[in-house]
């Protein structure tokens, strides 16, 4: 018997195939051969905030629910732990972190919302309500740094999110808990400082927030990289290039 997601994911690729002789997803390496690679989300120059570094009210941030991210959140607080006293205060904006969305219940999603509630209480984070979709650049502003992590299964599919846009352009250094290829390919060569390496984790946070402005410029490197290359035009023009060939 086939296993029931199994079955559920091969009927719905079916009905893509059926209606459409141009499939994309927003990732530089699909999985499927059919399908081709256009990156649905852009950067906007207009979103940008000045970098200042400045009386932050957080040294880290993570704004965003925990749905399915509790893995990669694990293993940057388990880097940060060791240093957490020189660090200042760290926060995570969203649903799931310190309880289980009351809707999780109703679609038997729980589990996709697990958090260990008592380390982040052990450790000292402050848990913080959602936010709406047109301040989570202005939140991430307010931290040193905000990590730039994604689900398991987006990870795996190397899937660019507007997530990747948007953290470059808040006034914070986004710290890429990504593939060293995909950071390199989205980003450029010079982003690779600002991922989270396999060897020497805490140092690299501890380096990042004694020494802002040194990323800063990196980030406005990065800034400029993302207008030439990632701009809403080069979309626009990408995807006219897809429907006519």
């Amino acid at each position: 018997m086939d296993d029931p997601d199994d079955a559920a994911s091969r009927r719905w690729r079916e009905v893509c195939d059926s209606i459409s002789d141009k499939i994309c997803q927003p990732t530089f390496h699909p999985l499927r051969p059919n399908v081709r690679p256009f990156l649905f989300y852009a950067y906007n120059p207009s979103w940008e905030q000045p970098l200042d570094f400045t009386a932050k009210e957080f040294t880290m941030l993570y704004v965003g629910h925990s749905k399915s991210r509790w893995q990669p959140m694990r293993r940057l607080l388990q880097v940060i732990e060791p240093a957490r006293r020189e660090l200042g205060r760290i926060g995570l904006v969203g649903h799931g972190w310190d309880s289980t969305p009351r809707w999780a219940a109703k679609m038997q999603i729980e589990h996709i919302y697990y958090t260990d509630k008592a380390y982040l209480r052990r450790i000292g984070v402050d848990v913080l309500p959602a936010v709406s979709f047109d301040k989570v650049i202005a939140w991430m502003s307010k931290a040193t740094f905000n990590p730039v992590l994604v689900r398991p299964t987006f990870a795996q599919m190397r899937l660019v999110t507007p997530r990747f846009f948007e953290t470059s352009a808040a006034s914070t250094i986004p710290l890429f808990l990504l593939d060293e290829a995909h950071v390199r390919l989205l980003y450029g060569p010079e982003a690779l400082e600002l991922r989270l390496p396999d060897e020497g984790a805490e140092e690299k946070i501890v380096d990042v927030v004694r020494r802002p402005q040194y990323y800063g410029d990196i980030v406005r490197r990065i800034r400029r990289h993302l207008s030439e290359q990632h701009s809403h035009r080069a979309r626009l023009q990408r995807l006219i290039e897809i429907i006519e060939s």
